[in-house]
Protein backbone atom coordinates (compact mmCIF):
# COMPACT_ATOMS: atom_id res chain seq x y z
CA UNK A 1 0.00 0.00 0.00
CA UNK A 2 1.02 3.44 -0.85
CA UNK A 3 1.77 5.91 1.91
CA UNK A 4 -0.48 8.51 0.52
CA UNK A 5 -4.43 9.32 1.17
CA UNK A 6 -7.18 8.68 -1.46
CA UNK A 7 -7.02 11.41 -3.65
CA UNK A 8 -10.23 13.29 -4.75
CA UNK A 9 -9.34 12.19 -8.23
CA UNK A 10 -10.46 8.51 -7.01
CA UNK A 11 -13.25 9.94 -5.80
CA UNK A 12 -13.99 11.43 -9.34
CA UNK A 13 -13.98 8.18 -10.27
CA UNK A 14 -15.69 6.39 -8.41
CA UNK A 15 -18.79 8.88 -8.90
CA UNK A 16 -18.72 7.79 -11.99
CA UNK A 17 -18.76 4.50 -10.91
CA UNK A 18 -22.72 5.02 -10.17
CA UNK A 19 -22.34 5.74 -6.20
CA UNK A 20 -22.55 10.00 -6.08
CA UNK A 21 -25.01 9.90 -3.04
CA UNK A 22 -22.02 7.93 -0.94
CA UNK A 23 -18.97 9.30 -1.49
CA UNK A 24 -17.71 12.22 -0.84
CA UNK A 25 -14.36 13.67 1.62
CA UNK A 26 -16.20 13.38 4.63
CA UNK A 27 -18.20 9.96 4.07
CA UNK A 28 -15.23 7.22 3.10
CA UNK A 29 -17.43 4.41 3.75
CA UNK A 30 -18.55 3.18 0.10
CA UNK A 31 -15.42 4.24 -0.98
CA UNK A 32 -13.44 2.23 0.90
CA UNK A 33 -15.75 -0.59 0.28
CA UNK A 34 -15.41 -0.38 -3.88
CA UNK A 35 -11.59 0.60 -3.26
CA UNK A 36 -11.09 -3.22 -1.60
CA UNK A 37 -13.04 -4.82 -3.94
CA UNK A 38 -10.29 -3.25 -6.44
CA UNK A 39 -7.31 -3.27 -4.64
CA UNK A 40 -7.79 -6.56 -2.60
CA UNK A 41 -6.07 -7.83 0.64
CA UNK A 42 -2.66 -6.60 2.09
CA UNK A 43 -1.16 -8.32 4.79
CA UNK A 44 -0.17 -5.18 6.94
CA UNK A 45 -2.02 -2.93 9.35
CA UNK A 46 -2.43 0.59 8.30
CA UNK A 47 -3.91 4.06 9.32
CA UNK A 48 -7.28 5.26 8.07
CA UNK A 49 -7.87 7.74 6.32
CA UNK A 50 -8.06 11.08 9.13
CA UNK A 51 -11.30 12.30 7.31
CA UNK A 52 -13.27 9.16 7.49
CA UNK A 53 -14.58 9.66 10.73
CA UNK A 54 -15.22 12.65 12.86
CA UNK A 55 -14.54 10.23 15.99
CA UNK A 56 -10.93 9.96 17.01
CA UNK A 57 -10.03 10.96 13.67
CA UNK A 58 -6.35 10.27 13.58
CA UNK A 59 -5.96 6.75 15.65
CA UNK A 60 -7.35 4.08 13.53
CA UNK A 61 -5.49 1.37 12.68
CA UNK A 62 -5.66 -2.08 11.17
CA UNK A 63 -5.67 -4.26 8.47
CA UNK A 64 -7.48 -2.83 4.94
CA UNK A 65 -10.38 -5.38 5.20
CA UNK A 66 -11.54 -4.38 8.46
CA UNK A 67 -11.32 -0.25 7.90
CA UNK A 68 -13.13 -1.05 4.81
CA UNK A 69 -15.96 -3.05 6.52
CA UNK A 70 -16.38 -0.50 8.81
CA UNK A 71 -16.50 2.51 6.67
CA UNK A 72 -12.97 3.63 6.86
CA UNK A 73 -10.53 4.73 4.00
CA UNK A 74 -7.50 3.50 4.70
CA UNK A 75 -4.86 5.30 4.41
CA UNK A 76 -2.42 4.30 1.19
CA UNK A 77 -5.17 3.07 -1.65
CA UNK A 78 -3.76 4.04 -4.57
CA UNK A 79 -5.11 6.28 -6.74
CA UNK A 80 -5.12 4.02 -9.39
CA UNK A 81 -8.55 4.65 -10.64
CA UNK A 82 -6.77 7.48 -12.29
CA UNK A 83 -3.82 6.46 -13.09
CA UNK A 84 -2.64 6.86 -16.58
CA UNK A 85 -0.37 3.55 -17.93
CA UNK A 86 1.77 4.17 -21.17
CA UNK A 87 1.72 1.51 -23.94
CA UNK A 88 3.19 0.78 -27.32
CA UNK A 89 2.70 5.17 -27.20
CA UNK A 90 -0.99 5.38 -26.29
CA UNK A 91 -2.06 5.83 -22.95
CA UNK A 92 -5.04 3.91 -21.23
CA UNK A 93 -7.12 4.04 -17.90
CA UNK A 94 -5.35 1.54 -15.43
CA UNK A 95 -8.50 -0.79 -16.16
CA UNK A 96 -7.91 -0.93 -19.47
CA UNK A 97 -4.04 -1.24 -19.49
CA UNK A 98 -3.69 -4.73 -21.26
CA UNK A 99 -1.29 -6.83 -23.37
CA UNK A 100 -2.11 -10.20 -25.02
CA UNK A 101 -1.97 -13.54 -22.59
CA UNK A 102 -0.11 -15.23 -25.36
CA UNK A 103 2.57 -12.13 -24.94
CA UNK A 104 6.15 -13.70 -24.24
CA UNK A 105 6.78 -11.63 -21.22
CA UNK A 106 3.80 -13.42 -19.23
CA UNK A 107 4.36 -16.90 -20.73
CA UNK A 108 8.03 -17.14 -20.13
CA UNK A 109 9.38 -13.66 -17.93
CA UNK A 110 11.03 -12.87 -21.86
CA UNK A 111 11.63 -9.36 -21.63
CA UNK A 112 13.76 -6.57 -19.82
CA UNK A 113 12.74 -3.92 -17.48
CA UNK A 114 14.05 -0.58 -14.89
CA UNK A 115 12.46 0.35 -12.02
CA UNK A 116 12.96 4.59 -12.25
CA UNK A 117 12.54 7.20 -8.98
CA UNK A 118 10.97 10.79 -9.22
CA UNK A 119 11.93 12.91 -6.78
CA UNK A 120 11.28 16.77 -6.47
CA UNK A 121 9.99 16.66 -10.00
CA UNK A 122 12.93 15.22 -11.50
CA UNK A 123 13.33 11.45 -12.87
CA UNK A 124 16.94 10.42 -11.10
CA UNK A 125 19.37 9.22 -13.40
CA UNK A 126 16.88 8.73 -15.91
CA UNK A 127 19.90 8.05 -18.86
CA UNK A 128 21.72 5.63 -16.89
CA UNK A 129 18.45 3.67 -16.29
CA UNK A 130 17.39 3.75 -20.04
CA UNK A 131 21.70 2.58 -21.00
CA UNK A 132 20.86 -0.07 -18.62
CA UNK A 133 17.60 -1.07 -20.25
CA UNK A 134 19.17 -0.75 -23.95
CA UNK A 135 22.21 -3.15 -22.70
CA UNK A 136 19.68 -5.92 -21.30
CA UNK A 137 17.58 -5.93 -24.45
CA UNK A 138 20.86 -6.34 -26.46
CA UNK A 139 21.90 -9.40 -23.95
CA UNK A 140 18.57 -10.76 -24.34
CA UNK A 141 18.31 -9.91 -28.14
CA UNK A 142 15.48 -7.89 -28.05
CA UNK A 143 15.08 -5.45 -30.80
CA UNK A 144 13.80 -2.12 -28.54
CA UNK A 145 11.40 -0.48 -30.83
CA UNK A 146 11.93 2.91 -29.63
CA UNK A 147 15.28 4.89 -29.29
CA UNK A 148 16.93 5.84 -26.50
CA UNK A 149 15.97 9.78 -26.35
CA UNK A 150 11.93 8.33 -27.36
CA UNK A 151 11.99 6.24 -24.34
CA UNK A 152 12.90 9.38 -22.00
CA UNK A 153 10.66 11.16 -23.26
CA UNK A 154 7.82 8.61 -22.98
CA UNK A 155 8.67 8.20 -19.56
CA UNK A 156 8.88 12.00 -18.82
CA UNK A 157 5.15 12.49 -20.29
CA UNK A 158 4.04 9.17 -18.12
CA UNK A 159 5.04 11.14 -15.11
CA UNK A 160 3.17 14.26 -16.96
CA UNK A 161 0.22 12.50 -17.61
CA UNK A 162 -0.36 10.89 -13.76
CA UNK A 163 0.59 14.29 -12.46
CA UNK A 164 3.72 12.85 -10.52
CA UNK A 165 6.60 14.15 -8.91
CA UNK A 166 7.44 12.13 -6.37
CA UNK A 167 7.31 8.56 -7.04
CA UNK A 168 8.52 5.27 -8.81
CA UNK A 169 8.31 4.48 -12.62
CA UNK A 170 8.27 0.75 -13.96
CA UNK A 171 9.26 0.62 -17.67
CA UNK A 172 9.38 -2.45 -18.97
CA UNK A 173 9.77 -4.29 -22.44
CA UNK A 174 8.29 -7.59 -23.29
CA UNK A 175 9.24 -9.90 -26.43
CA UNK A 176 5.68 -9.36 -27.46
CA UNK A 177 2.88 -11.80 -28.68
CA UNK A 178 4.13 -15.25 -29.93
CA UNK A 179 3.16 -18.90 -29.80
CA UNK A 180 2.99 -21.45 -27.08
CA UNK A 181 6.31 -22.22 -27.82
CA UNK A 182 9.25 -20.90 -26.77
CA UNK A 183 10.25 -19.58 -30.02
CA UNK A 184 11.53 -15.90 -29.76
CA UNK A 185 11.62 -15.41 -33.52
CA UNK A 186 8.06 -15.97 -33.88
CA UNK A 187 7.07 -13.13 -31.75
CA UNK A 188 6.23 -9.90 -32.91
CA UNK A 189 5.76 -6.42 -31.70
CA UNK A 190 7.77 -5.59 -28.58
CA UNK A 191 5.22 -3.97 -25.75
CA UNK A 192 6.67 -1.34 -24.28
CA UNK A 193 4.87 -0.05 -20.87
CA UNK A 194 5.40 2.35 -18.48
CA UNK A 195 3.73 2.42 -15.21
CA UNK A 196 3.73 5.55 -13.00
CA UNK A 197 2.76 5.32 -9.46
CA UNK A 198 4.31 4.82 -5.94
CA UNK A 199 6.60 2.14 -3.84
CA UNK A 200 7.61 1.26 -0.73
CA UNK A 201 9.43 -1.36 -0.26
CA UNK A 202 10.09 -1.17 3.37
CA UNK A 203 8.60 0.01 6.84
CA UNK A 204 9.70 3.77 7.26
CA UNK A 205 10.81 2.45 10.21
CA UNK A 206 13.26 0.36 9.25
CA UNK A 207 15.43 3.12 7.64
CA UNK A 208 15.72 4.91 11.66
CA UNK A 209 16.65 1.38 13.23
CA UNK A 210 18.41 0.19 11.12
CA UNK A 211 17.18 -3.88 9.36
CA UNK A 212 18.06 -7.39 10.01
CA UNK A 213 18.84 -9.24 7.18
CA UNK A 214 19.26 -12.99 6.71
CA UNK A 215 21.26 -15.58 4.56
CA UNK A 216 19.62 -17.87 2.40
CA UNK A 217 20.25 -21.20 0.52
CA UNK A 218 18.99 -20.09 -2.41
CA UNK A 219 22.14 -19.17 -4.63
CA UNK A 220 22.49 -16.24 -7.33
CA UNK A 221 22.26 -17.17 -11.16
CA UNK A 222 25.23 -18.54 -12.48
CA UNK A 223 26.64 -16.45 -15.41
CA UNK A 224 26.51 -19.10 -17.39
CA UNK A 225 22.68 -19.73 -17.05
CA UNK A 226 21.08 -16.47 -17.07
CA UNK A 227 23.14 -14.02 -16.24
CA UNK A 228 22.55 -11.42 -13.28
CA UNK A 229 23.94 -8.33 -15.00
CA UNK A 230 20.50 -8.78 -16.85
CA UNK A 231 17.30 -7.05 -15.70
CA UNK A 232 14.97 -9.40 -17.13
CA UNK A 233 11.66 -10.32 -16.38
CA UNK A 234 12.57 -13.21 -14.87
CA UNK A 235 12.81 -12.51 -11.73
CA UNK A 236 12.34 -16.30 -9.65
CA UNK A 237 15.56 -16.46 -8.70
CA UNK A 238 15.51 -13.05 -6.77
CA UNK A 239 11.92 -14.34 -5.61
CA UNK A 240 12.60 -17.65 -4.36
CA UNK A 241 15.17 -16.17 -2.05
CA UNK A 242 12.68 -13.98 -0.98
CA UNK A 243 10.21 -16.04 0.00
CA UNK A 244 12.67 -18.20 2.33
CA UNK A 245 13.46 -14.55 3.63
CA UNK A 246 9.64 -14.01 4.73
CA UNK A 247 9.26 -17.52 5.92
CA UNK A 248 12.06 -16.87 8.64
CA UNK A 249 10.83 -13.24 9.37
CA UNK A 250 12.62 -10.96 7.61
CA UNK A 251 12.45 -8.27 5.04
CA UNK A 252 15.49 -8.88 2.68
CA UNK A 253 18.44 -11.39 2.37
CA UNK A 254 21.84 -12.01 1.29
CA UNK A 255 22.60 -14.49 -1.78
CA UNK A 256 25.72 -16.00 -2.56
CA UNK A 257 26.99 -17.30 -5.70
CA UNK A 258 27.81 -20.54 -6.77
CA UNK A 259 31.50 -20.35 -4.60
CA UNK A 260 30.20 -19.41 -1.59
CA UNK A 261 30.91 -15.44 -2.41
CA UNK A 262 28.13 -12.80 -1.28
CA UNK A 263 26.55 -11.69 -3.98
CA UNK A 264 23.99 -9.66 -3.06
CA UNK A 265 20.39 -9.41 -1.69
CA UNK A 266 17.13 -9.87 -3.18
CA UNK A 267 16.53 -6.26 -4.55
CA UNK A 268 19.53 -4.37 -3.22
CA UNK A 269 23.74 -4.25 -3.68
CA UNK A 270 25.30 -4.43 -0.03
CA UNK A 271 27.78 -2.55 1.23
CA UNK A 272 29.90 -2.82 4.24
CA UNK A 273 32.26 -0.62 6.35
CA UNK A 274 35.32 -2.09 7.66
CA UNK A 275 38.38 -0.11 9.71
CA UNK A 276 37.49 3.00 7.48
CA UNK A 277 37.33 1.54 3.85
CA UNK A 278 34.37 0.29 2.18
CA UNK A 279 33.76 -2.60 0.39
CA UNK A 280 30.87 -4.29 -1.86
CA UNK A 281 30.53 -7.34 -3.96
CA UNK A 282 32.31 -7.30 -7.78
CA UNK A 283 29.86 -7.31 -10.66
CA UNK A 284 31.58 -10.43 -11.31
CA UNK A 285 30.16 -12.30 -8.08
CA UNK A 286 26.66 -11.87 -9.46
CA UNK A 287 25.89 -8.52 -8.43
CA UNK A 288 23.91 -6.35 -10.06
CA UNK A 289 25.11 -3.11 -12.15
CA UNK A 290 23.29 -1.01 -9.54
CA UNK A 291 22.44 2.57 -10.37
CA UNK A 292 22.00 3.36 -6.43
CA UNK A 293 25.29 1.20 -6.17
CA UNK A 294 27.30 3.49 -8.38
CA UNK A 295 25.42 6.69 -7.16
CA UNK A 296 26.73 5.68 -3.31
CA UNK A 297 30.72 4.72 -4.65
CA UNK A 298 30.47 8.16 -6.09
CA UNK A 299 29.16 9.77 -2.73
CA UNK A 300 31.53 7.52 -1.10
CA UNK A 301 34.46 9.51 -3.02
CA UNK A 302 33.06 12.29 -2.19
CA UNK A 303 32.55 11.76 1.62
CA UNK A 304 36.56 10.79 1.18
CA UNK A 305 35.67 6.84 1.89
CA UNK A 306 37.55 4.78 -0.16
CA UNK A 307 35.91 1.94 -1.83
CA UNK A 308 36.93 -1.39 -2.68
CA UNK A 309 35.20 -4.59 -4.73
CA UNK A 310 36.54 -7.70 -3.42
CA UNK A 311 34.88 -11.04 -3.58
CA UNK A 312 33.26 -11.06 -0.03
CA UNK A 313 31.92 -13.82 2.26
CA UNK A 314 30.00 -14.33 5.18
CA UNK A 315 33.06 -13.55 7.90
CA UNK A 316 33.57 -10.42 6.42
CA UNK A 317 29.86 -9.13 6.84
CA UNK A 318 29.46 -10.56 10.36
CA UNK A 319 32.79 -8.29 11.08
CA UNK A 320 31.79 -5.07 9.74
CA UNK A 321 31.55 -1.77 11.22
CA UNK A 322 28.38 -0.45 9.71
CA UNK A 323 26.10 -2.19 6.60
CA UNK A 324 23.79 -0.44 4.14
CA UNK A 325 21.87 -1.78 1.37
CA UNK A 326 21.39 0.52 -2.05
CA UNK A 327 18.71 -0.28 -4.64
CA UNK A 328 16.13 2.33 -6.53
CA UNK A 329 12.86 0.95 -5.00
CA UNK A 330 14.89 0.76 -1.45
CA UNK A 331 17.25 4.14 -1.41
CA UNK A 332 20.00 3.01 1.51
CA UNK A 333 18.75 0.99 3.83
CA UNK A 334 20.91 0.67 7.38
CA UNK A 335 21.42 -3.23 8.26
CA UNK A 336 22.21 -4.12 11.89
CA UNK A 337 22.26 -7.33 12.49
CA UNK A 338 23.24 -10.60 9.74
CA UNK A 339 22.31 -13.90 10.49
CA UNK A 340 22.16 -12.66 14.37
CA UNK A 341 25.10 -11.32 14.34
CA UNK A 342 24.72 -7.48 15.26
CA UNK A 343 27.01 -5.33 12.94
CA UNK A 344 29.15 -2.61 14.99
CA UNK A 345 26.99 -1.09 17.67
CA UNK A 346 23.69 -2.76 16.48
CA UNK A 347 22.75 1.29 15.43
CA UNK A 348 22.67 2.87 12.00
CA UNK A 349 26.48 4.24 11.69
CA UNK A 350 27.69 7.66 11.15
CA UNK A 351 28.91 6.96 7.71
CA UNK A 352 25.65 5.40 6.76
CA UNK A 353 23.67 8.44 8.09
CA UNK A 354 25.75 10.94 6.19
CA UNK A 355 25.17 8.57 2.73
CA UNK A 356 21.27 8.34 3.42
CA UNK A 357 21.72 12.52 4.20
CA UNK A 358 24.13 12.89 0.98
CA UNK A 359 21.61 10.96 -1.62
CA UNK A 360 18.87 12.92 -0.20
CA UNK A 361 20.52 15.81 -0.98
CA UNK A 362 21.42 14.60 -4.59
CA UNK A 363 17.72 13.53 -5.37
CA UNK A 364 16.93 16.65 -4.78
CA UNK A 365 18.85 18.65 -7.37
CA UNK A 366 19.38 15.66 -9.57
CA UNK A 367 17.83 14.78 -12.53
CA UNK A 368 15.69 14.91 -15.78
CA UNK A 369 13.23 17.75 -15.56
CA UNK A 370 9.55 16.30 -15.37
CA UNK A 371 7.60 19.64 -16.45
CA UNK A 372 8.29 20.99 -20.19
CA UNK A 373 9.99 23.78 -20.47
Amino acid sequence: LRGEQLERRDLAALRELGEPDDVGEDNGGQAARMLWCIHGNCPRTVAAWPSASKQNPAGKRGFPCVLAKRGWVPVGFPPLLGMKVYINGKFYSEQNAKVSVFDHGLLYGDGVFEGIRAYHGRLFKLKEHIDRLFCSAKAILLDLPMTHAELMEATLETCRRNKLNDGYIRLVVTRGRGTLGLNPNRCSDPQVIIIAGKIQLYPPSLYKKGMEIVTVATTRNHHNALNPAIKSLNYLNNIMAKIEANIAGYEEAIMLNTEGYVAECTGDNIFILKDGRMFTPPLSSGALHGITRGTAIDLLAELGVPTSEPNMTRYDLFNADECFLTGTGAEIVPVVKIDQRVIGNGKPGPVTKKMVKAYHELTKVSGERIAKR
